[in-house]
C-alpha cells in the first residue's frame, strides 16, 4: 500500500473538520437569531436600523440597488452556478462542479423550507407583497451559499487567487443583504439570519467536496 493512500483519509478529515465546525456554528447562530425573531426580541434593533438607513432615497440610487438585487434571484444565481460548475468540471474537477450545483440547489431548498416552516414574519412597509415571509432573507442566503462555495472550489482547484476570490464572494451577499435593507424589503435580522444560513449551507457543501476530493 502506498504511503499517500494511508495518509489521504486523514488529510481529508483534517481539511473537512473546520468546515463542519463552521457549518455547526453558523447553524447554531441561525437558530439563535430565529428564536429571538420568533419571540419578537429584535423589534427595537430592526426598527432602529430601518430608521438609521431611511426609506426616502433618490430614484437613481433605488434603481441601482434594485438592479444589483437581481443577483439574489434563483433564475440569476442558478444559471450562474451552473456556468461556474461547468467551467470547474471542464478544468478537471467533477467533485468541485457537483459541490457548486449542490450549493445552489440546497440553498434554494433551505430558503423555501424556511418560508413554509418558520413562523410568518411580516416584512417592512417597503415590501409590496406583505403576506410573503420576511425571515430569513432568501436573496442573502442563496447568494452567500453559492458565492462562498464557488470561491472555495476555485481556490482548492488552483483556479483563482484566494486573496481575490474570497473577498468578492463575501462582498456579494453582504451587498445583497444591505440592498434589501436599503430598499426596505427586509429587516436587518432577516439579512443576518440569511447570512448565517447561507454560510452553514456553504460549509456543508464544501466539507462534502473535501470528503470526495481525490
Amino acid at each position: 500500500m502506498k504511503l499517500g493512500a494511508i495518509h489521504r483519509p486523514r488529510i481529508k478529515v483534517r481539511r473537512a473538520t473546520p468546515l463542519i465546525a463552521t457549518a455547526a456554528a453558523s447553524a447554531a447562530g441561525f437558530a439563535t437569531v430565529t428564536t429571538l425573531v420568533t419571540k419578537r426580541r429584535t423589534r427595537d434593533f430592526d426598527r432602529r436600523i430601518r430608521k438609521d438607513v431611511g426609506t426616502n432615497h433618490s430614484a437613481e440610487s433605488t434603481a441601482i440597488v434594485t438592479a444589483l438585487g437581481y443577483t439574489g434571484k434563483s433564475w440569476v444565481h442558478g444559471p450562474a452556478a451552473s456556468l461556474l460548475a461547468w467551467y470547474v468540471e471542464h478544468r478537471g474537477s467533477i467533485d468541485g462542479s457537483r459541490a457548486i450545483n449542490l450549493a445552489s440547489t440546497m440553498a434554494t431548498t433551505v430558503s423555501k423550507s424556511c418560508d413554509w416552516l418558520l413562523q410568518h414574519r411580516t416584512p417592512p412597509p417597503g415590501r409590496h407583497k406583505r403576506k410573503e415571509q420576511s425571515y430569513p432573507s432568501g436573496h442573502t442566503l442563496e447568494t452567500a451559499a453559492v458565492s462562498l462555495v464557488g470561491a472555495y472550489v476555485l481556490w482548492r482547484e488552483g483556479l483563482a487567487d484566494p486573496r481575490v476570490a474570497f473577498p468578492v464572494a463575501a462582498a456579494i451577499p453582504l451587498l445583497e443583504g444591505a440592498g434589501r435593507i436599503f430598499l426596505d424589503r427586509h429587516w436587518a435580522t432577516d439579512v443576518i439570519g440569511g447570512l448565517l444560513a447561507g454560510v452553514s449551507v456553504a460549509a456543508v457543501c464544501a466539507s462534502g467536496y473535501e470528503a470526495r476530493r481525490a
